[in-house]
């Protein structure tokens, strides 16, 4: 989606084109506290065994079925209610 439509300064490209899968899964298996990873399911930027190949890392992921890159229409409400959860111990997703 952004290839082509990302308007930022060189440096900031440069910075965003560099995250290889390889890159990524050293960083969010390193960065303490842990990492929660939520995708969406309908997301065609990411490859179909992401979300496998974070599980096998360790990584807490999640996915929403129904959600695309941005998570638009009610996945949206998905996304929201996993967030809650994560951000309250409780689980209550208020």
């Amino acid at each position: 989606f952004c290839r082509n439509n990302y308007l930022a300064p060189p440096s900031a490209i440069l910075a965003y084109l560099g995250w290889t899968r390889t890159w990524v899964l050293d960083a969010v298996t390193t960065t303490r506290p842990a990492v929660h990873v939520i995708l969406g399911g309908k997301d065609d930027q990411l490859a179909p065994d992401w979300a496998q190949t974070l599980r096998d890392a360790g990584i807490d992921t999640q996915v929403v079925a129904e959600g695309d890159h941005f998570f638009s229409d009610t996945a949206s409400f998905e996304l929201q209610g996993l967030l809650l959860d994560l951000l309250n111990p409780t689980g209550t997703g208020q």
